[in-house]
Order: structure tokens, then sequence, then C-alpha cells
């Protein structure tokens, strides 16, 4: 049985992909729109909020909507939104790493940042730069989260990147590669990529489970991806324009004391989801080297034909070009022994 396929992977898919799969057809498990309002109790004579019963398995908000359907609905565009995220924070990240290792271009603006970062919570950064009159009534709002959010992960995320990529260029097989004149792309797709793969595999989820993270912390000040003020005569209403978990977080946060369920589900809902993606991220963590050559061939990904191209053999799909160096069979146990176990620390 592969290392990855094991209880934690198991248990974090199964949270996870539940969530996903309601989230995809609510109309199985609720019958009612999160957007119809009950109003009026005729037997009880009583008005929103009400509490859960069988009509409303966790109750009501203010305005009297479901929020077991609400939550329901809002699972895939939370979803969405983070993708989002991810996919950007990878996308800066991911180059600001490579530009900096493999072709060592100076970054002295991300030097900076990622020294800020490392001194200041990224939060409170966020919370300052977003809470700014200019940027939190301005009608670009959402585009300022998404950047804000974007930058300062990338500022976390890229050294991990980029330490990576430092140690494993380092490794004795890749100085062989430079040595019979293998350009960086080659030594990237050919050698770099098959011992990267499985910490990428861990990093995903964990990015995703940060990301949906600081959507929740930003959420609870009022702050989040689609967020409409209405201006009353009194006070300023905050309201949304898309229903997601983190919307129904920051617009009911201003009824936390009176009515603390459509605020504590929706979280829980947004715990859930995180502790799903951290069981996935831990058991698709790559074992540390064992100190023994024979960990290396069977490192991620494993199978014949991976044994015979990481010993220079001529496995399946194998195809040899002259110039480029490939794995020696004296050097498979070397970077194994060599190569160490980041974890996930520098990440969370």
């Amino acid at each position: 049985m592969p290392e990855w396929l094991n209880a934690r992977t198991a248990a974090g898919a199964i949270l996870t992909l539940a969530i996903i799969g309601m989230g995809a057809y609510p109309q199985a498990w609720v019958h009612v729109s999160p957007y119809a309002q009950d109003v009026w109790h005729a037997a009880t004579a009583s008005a929103p909020p009400f509490p859960p019963s069988r009509l409303h398995w966790l109750g009501t908000d203010q305005d009297g909507h479901d929020l077991f359907a609400r939550i329901l609905y809002g699972a895939l565009p939370t979803l969405r939104d983070a993708t989002l995220l991810v996919l950007a924070i990878w996308g800066m990240s991911g180059a600001i790493a490579l530009l900096r290792a493999v072709w060592h271009v100076p970054l002295p603006l991300f030097d900076l940042a990622a020294g800020l970062m490392s001194l200041v919570p990224p939060m409170l950064v966020a919370l300052l730069l977003l809470e700014a009159p200019g940027i939190y009534f301005s009608a670009r709002l959402s585009l300022w989260y998404y950047l804000v959010i974007a930058l300062l992960e990338s500022a976390r995320f890229a050294p991990t990147l980029e330490g990576d990529l430092r140690l494993m260029l380092g490794r004795p097989f890749i100085e062989a590669a430079r040595t019979t004149g293998c350009g960086p792309v080659r030594i990237l797709v050919r050698h770099v990529w098959p011992w990267w793969r499985p910490y990428l595999a861990e990093y995903l989820p964990l990015t995703y489970a940060r990301v949906l993270a600081v959507m929740g912390e930003l959420a609870y000040f009022g702050i989040f991806s689609h967020l409409r003020l209405i201006r009353t005569d009194n006070a300023v209403v905050i309201d949304t324009r898309q229903l997601d978990w983190p919307a129904l977080i920051g617009a009911a946060s201003q009824h936390w004391f009176s009515d603390p369920a459509p605020v504590l589900f929706p979280t829980l809902a947004l715990c859930v989801l995180i502790l799903g993606l951290r069981l996935m991220a831990a058991g698709l963590a790559p074992e540390p080297a064992r100190g023994d050559a024979s960990w290396a061939p069977s490192a991620w990904p494993r199978g014949r034909d991976r044994r015979r191209r990481m010993a220079g053999g001529p496995g399946v799909g194998w195809r040899r070009r002259p110039g480029c160096a490939t794995l020696l069979a004296d050097n498979r146990g070397v970077e194994a022994r060599q190569f160490e176990d980041r974890g996930s620390d520098s990440l969370l």
C-alpha cells in the first residue's frame, strides 16, 4: 500500500469530499431556498430568529433565513473564492522561487516583504490595508481583498518553495547534469520535479486550509470578498452580494451577542473543512529520509519504471537525450540521505 494512502489521508478526503458533495447538491438535503424568509410563527406568536426545529435544523438568522440551507448553498462559492486565491498564491510564489533559485534574479522588494511578514503578523497587515477608508468603502473592495491576501500569503509561501528548490538544486546529480550541459528547464522537468512533487502535494491542501482560515478571520472584522455596505440614517449595515461562509460570518457578526447561531454554525463548517484539508496534508506529507539507499527508489512516485529511470535504466517511456545527465545509481542513495524533510511548519 502506498505511504500516502493512510488513515489521515482517507479521513481528510472523506470530510472534504462530503462537504463538496453536499454543497454541489444542496437540494437533496434541504427543500427551502436560502433566500426564503420565515418572518412569523402564528402558533407561538414569535418572530425571527427562530431556534433549531424540524422546520429549520440549525435555526434562522435575524431575517428568517434557514441557516442550514445557507451553509449548504455557500459551500461551493467559498471553495471557488479559495481556489482563486490559491491559484494566485501558487502562481506568484512559484514565479518568485524559480526566478531567485534557478535564474538568481535579485528581488529586493520581495526580500523586504518577506522580512516584514516575519516580523509583523500578516493578519494585522491585511486589516490595516483593507480597513483603510479609501479601500473599505470603495467599489473595488473585492479586488483589493484578493490582491492583499494573495500578496501577503505569497510573501509567506515563496520562501518555502525557494528553500526547497535550492536544497534540491544543490544535490550531486544536479551538478552532474549541469556539467554535461543540461539547461535549467531540463533540470527542473527531469530531475527536480520527481523529488518536488510529494512536497507540493502536501503544500496544496495546506495552502487551501491557510487561505480559508484567513478568509474566516477577516470575516469576523466585517471584511469578505463580495461586501456590500448599505447606508441608513442611523448606521451602515453590512450585506453581501454572494452567499458564502465568510459572508455569512461577516454579515451576522454585528448580531453576535444577541444571536450567535448565524456566526457559530458557518464557523464550525469552515473549521470542519479546514480540518479535512489539514488531515489530507498530514497524510500526504512525505516521510523523512531514513539514511539508507533503499528509500530513494521507493520515494514518490514509485514503480518499476520510475526505479529504472532513477537508476538511469531504459524504462517504459524513457528517452535518452545527449548532453543531459540522468540520475546515476551511485547517487540515488546520496540525495535520499541528504534531502531533508522540510515539513509544513514554515507554512503555518
